[in-house]
C-alpha cells in the first residue's frame, strides 16, 4: 500500500497490512478534468524533495526521508519509522514547500494533507494519485484490496465538491442530498467500509459525519442504519439488497460497475478491462459460489398481488374471475439468463431477504430433505448446472386467465422457480420467477427468465412483472405438479451484438427496412420474394416468399411506438400454403395452408435493443416442417432492419431448386415504378436494374421503409 506523507510529501510503500501505520483516507469524485496521478505528483516531488532534507518546516513528528527517484526505495518498514529523525527548526518561509500553492499539486490533495495534519494524522492514501495506473497488476490489486484500506482507515475525509456549507443538509431539498457523491458507483463501498466518515463542504469546512447524519444517509441511500454504523455486518443482509444499494450509480467504465462492488461481497477477482458487461456476469458467478443466498435471481419487477390459483374457490371479493389476464413473453436481449445484466435491475430488491434452508423446506411443504438436495452451483461448458423448484404455470393459473394473444406455447415449458428469499411485505411468502425452458434435442434443460404481462386490479398492480409472491397454501395447490429439476443457467450468448444504445430522446417514428440484401440468401434458396404494402398509408406491410417447391409464406408485419416514444412493438404474422394433388388428375390439386402464427417483439426501456430475435415453425407439403427466423437489427436511433430467415429442420436450409430464378414477378426491365404481383408500389432508381449486365440474373431488392407513429397499429392479429 502507497501511503503520502502530509508532512514531508513523499510516497511510502508498506507491503504488510499489519505494519502499516495509521493513515486516513480520501472519498471523493473525480473532477471532469481530471485528477492529478501518481507519476504528476512524483514529478512535483522530484522538484522539491531532490536534496533528500524533505521540505524545510517545523514538522512535530518524526518522518523518514528517503530517495525516492527509484521506486523500489519506496518500501520501508516499521525499523525505519523507529530510527527516523527530527529536522531542526527551520521557518516556513526560509525555503518553499511542496505545499505551497505555487509547487503545482492539486488543491485537493493539498487540503486533505492538511485535515489530516490538523488531525494529527501522518498519513494519507488517495486513490487518484496513490495508485500507478500504468501498472495493470498494481491496479488490479489497489481494486481487491480497496474496501479493506477504506475498513483499516482511521477517518475517511468525504470530499463533496458539490455541496456548500452554509445550508441544513436534512433539509429536504438540500444540496447533500443531491450531490454527485452519493450517485458513483466507487463511493458506496467508501460509504460503508469506513467507520468514521467526515464529511467536508466545497470550501473544505466539515459539516457532518456518517454518524451524526445516519438518518439521512439512510434516506439517500437505502442503507441501513444499522449497517451505517457497523452494528451489523454486512454478511447479515441479504445479497439482492445490498445489490440494491448499487443501482443507479454510475462508473466511468462499464466494468466498474461490478469491480466497485468486490469489497461489498468480500469477492477477490482478477479485473480485466475490455470485458464490458461480462465483468457484472462473473461477479454473480462468484456470489453463487461463496455465498448461499437465492435472493441473486430476485432481480426485476414484482408483483405482490396473490396469484390466482383456484380462482374461483377463493374467498377474496376483491379478486374476480375474469379479472387476471396472463400473456408470456420472453427477453429477446441478455437478460434471458438467471444472471440480471447490471445493478440496476435490483433497484425494486430492497425489501428481498434471502431465508435458511429449513425454512425453504417447511414452506415448499417437504419433510424429506433428500428430495431437494444442498443448493450446489457447478460450472460445466453448458453453463452453471443446478436444481430448482418448478412449477407449471399451465397448471398454476386458471386457464381463463392465458391472453389468446401470447398462449403457452408447447415448444416452451412455461413455469415458476421457486426461489429461497421472501419479500418483507409478505413474510412466510415464497418469491417465483418467471421462466421457461425452450425445445431441445438433448436430455439438457436450459432455464432462461421471461415475464407476465398481467393486469392486476387494487394497489399491487404491476404492468410486467418478473417475479411474483407464492403462499404455501398455494404451493399445496400445485403439489403434484411441483418438481425439482436440474437446469443449466446457460452462457451468455456471443452469436448476437451485445449491449444497448442510449436514448438521447423519446421517438415519434419506428423505421423497420427490410433491405435489398436481405434478399440475396432467400434467393439462393429458391424464393420469389414480393413486398407490397397492405394498405394505403403502408403502415402495414407484407412480404411474400414463393418457393419453386410448390410451397409460399406470406409474413404481414405492423409496429407502434409505446411508452411514451421510448419503446415499441413489433408484430408479426406468418402463415404457410402449399398445393399437393389431390385426385391424381392432371391440375387437380389442394392447397394446404399452415398458419398463422405470431411474434411479438417489445422494447420498453430508455435504450435502443441491438438485435431482437425469435422463430416459429410452420409445415410445408404437411410433412415438412420448416423454421422461420425473424431479426430486427438496430441500423439507426429510430430505424431497424428486417432480416429472415428459413430453415428445414430435418435438412438445414432449404435447398435452392433447380431453375428457379428468383426473380421479382411482374417487373420490365426499366427503370421508374413497377406493380408487383400483390399489388404494390417498388421504386426503382436507374442504378437498381445494373443485374441485367451481369451473370447472375436475379434482380436486387429494393429498400422497402416503413415508418411507424404512435397512433398506428391495426388491430390484424384478431
Amino acid at each position: 500500500m502507497r501511503l503520502l506523507d502530509v508532512d514531508t510529501g513523499s510516497f511510502l510503500y508498506f507491503t504488510e497490512r499489519d505494519k502499516t501505520p495509521p493513515y486516513a483516507i480520501l472519498s471523493h469524485t473525480w473532477d471532469s478534468a481530471g485528477e492529478q496521478t501518481y507519476q504528476e505528483v512524483r514529478d512535483i516531488q522530484s522538484s522539491y524533495l531532490s536534496d533528500n532534507t524533505g521540505p524545510l518546516r517545523h514538522l512535530s513528528f518524526p518522518y523518514v526521508s528517503k530517495d525516492i527517484s527509484n521506486p523500489a526505495h519506496e518500501k520501508t518498514t516499521s525499523g525505519d519509522l523507529l530510527n527516523s529523525t527530527l529536522p531542526s527548526d527551520v521557518s516556513l518561509s526560509a525555503r518553499p514547500t511542496i505545499w505551497d500553492e505555487a509547487s503545482g499539486l492539486s488543491a485537493k490533495i493539498r487540503r486533505a494533507c492538511e485535515a489530516a495534519r490538523n488531525e494529527g494524522v501522518r498519513y494519507i492514501w488517495i486513490d487518484s494519485s496513490c495508485i500507478d495506473k500504468t501498472s495493470s497488476s498494481e491496479l488490479s490489486e489497489s481494486i481487491n484490496s480497496m474496501y479493506i484500506w477504506y475498513r483499516d482507515a482511521v477517518v475517511c475525509y468525504a470530499f463533496l465538491a458539490d455541496v456548500p456549507v452554509d445550508e441544513d443538509p436534512r433539509s429536504p431539498r438540500s444540496r447533500f442530498r443531491q450531490s454527485r457523491w452519493f450517485k458513483r458507483g466507487w463511493t458506496l463501498q467508501e460509504l460503508i467500509a469506513p467507520r468514521n466518515v467526515v464529511f467536508f463542504s466545497m470550501e473544505w469546512i466539515v459539516f457532518g459525519t456518517k454518524s451524526s447524519l445516519a438518518t439521512v444517509v439512510e434516506e439517500i441511500t437505502g442503507i441501513e442504519r444499522s449497517v451505517l454504523t457497523h452494528r451489523k455486518t454486512l454478511d447479515d443482509v441479504g445479497v439482492a439488497r445490498r445489490m440494491s444499494w448499487a443501482a443507479r450509480r454510475e462508473t466511468t467504465r462499464v466494468e466498474d460497475r461490478a469491480y466497485s462492488l468486490f469489497g461489498i461481497f468480500g469477492i477477490n477477482l482478477p479485473t480485466l478491462y475490455g470485458e464490458g458487461e461480462q465483468a457484472f456476469r462473473r461477479l454473480q458467478e462468484e456470489i453463487l459460489r461463496r455465498i448461499p443466498d437465492q435472493s441473486l435471481f430476485a432481480w426485476g419487477d414484482i408483483s405482490l398481488a396473490p396469484l390466482p390459483i383456484h380462482l374461483e374457490a377463493r374467498d377474496a371479493p376483491h379478486l374476480r374471475p375474469g379479472t387476471f389476464q396472463f400473456e408470456c413473453n420472453d427477453y429477446s436481449r441478455q437478460s434471458r439468463t438467471l444472471f440480471a445484466p447490471s445493478p440496476d435491475f435490483f433497484q425494486g430488491a430492497g425489501k428481498i431477504n434471502p431465508i435458511t434452508r429449513d425454512a425453504f423446506l417447511r414452506l415448499l411443504g417437504i419433510k424429506n430433505p433428500s428430495i431437494l438436495p444442498v443448493q450446489e452451483y457447478s460450472p460445466s461448458p453448458y453453463g452453471i448446472r443446478t436444481h430448482l423448484p418448478l412449477l407449471p404455470i399451465s397448471t398454476t393459473v386458471p386457464s381463463s386467465s392465458i391472453s389468446p394473444k401470447q398462449p403457452l406455447n408447447a415448444d416452451k415449458f412455461w413455469c415458476f422457480a421457486i426461489l429461497a428469499c421472501e419479500h418483507s411485505e409478505r413474510a412466510g411468502h415464497l418469491l417465483c420467477r418467471v421462466c421457461f425452458i425452450p425445445p431441445t434435442r438433448s436430455d439438457l434443460e436450459f432455464l432462461r427468465t421471461g415475464y407476465l404481462r398481467v393486469s392486476v386490479p387494487g394497489p399491487y398492480h404491476t404492468d410486467r412483472p418478473d417475479l411474483f409472491t407464492i403462499a404455501p397454501g398455494e404451493i399445496e395447490h400445485c403439489r403434484a405438479d411441483l418438481a425439482i429439476r436440474t437446469v443449466h443457467l446457460p452462457h451468455e450468448e456471443r452469436t448476437t451484438p451485445s449491449g444497448q444504445l442510449e436514448l438521447r430522446a423519446s421517438r415519434k417514428v419506428i423505421k423497420v427496412i427490410f433491405p435489398g440484401w436481405a434478399a440475396v440468401d432467400l434467393r439462393a434458396q429458391g424464393y420469389e420474394v414480393v413486398t407490397s404494402p397492405v394498405n394505403a398509408s403502408s403502415t402495414h406491410q407484407q412480404i411474400v416468399l414463393n418457393h419453386a417447391g410448390g410451397h409460399t409464406i406470406k409474413l404481414e408485419y405492423q409496429c407502434k411506438v409505446s411508452y411514451g416514444g421510448w419503446g415499441f412493438e413489433f408484430v408479426a404474422r406468418a402463415e404457410m400454403s402449399s398445393c399437393v394433388l389431390d385426385t391424381g388428375e392432371p391440375g387437380d390439386f389442394e392447397e394446404l395452408t399452415d398458419g398463422p402464427r405470431t411474434v411479438t417483439f417489445r422494447d420498453s426501456g430508455e435504450t435502443c435493443v441491438r438485435l431482437l430475435q425469435d422463430e416459429l415453425k410452420l409445415s410445408a407439403r404437411n410433412s415438412d416442417e420448416l423454421t422461420l427466423r425473424l431479426f430486427l437489427e438496430l441500423a439507426a436511433e429510430s430505424c431497424y432492419y428486417l432480416r429472415i430467415e428459413v430453415a428445414c429442420d430435418a435438412s438445414g436450409l432449404v435447398p435452392p431448386k433447380h431453375g428457379a430464378e428468383g426473380s421479382i414477378a411482374g417487373l420490365n426491365a426499366s427503370p421508374g415504378p413497377h406493380r408487383d404481383e400483390t399489388g404494390g408500389m417498388l421504386e426503382f432508381a436507374e442504378g437498381d436494374l445494373d443485374w441485367l449486365n451481369d451473370e447472375d440474373t436475379t434482380p436486387p431488392l429494393p429498400e422497402v421503409t416503413m415508418e411507424y407513429h404512435d397512433d398506428v397499429l391495426q388491430d390484424f392479429l384478431l
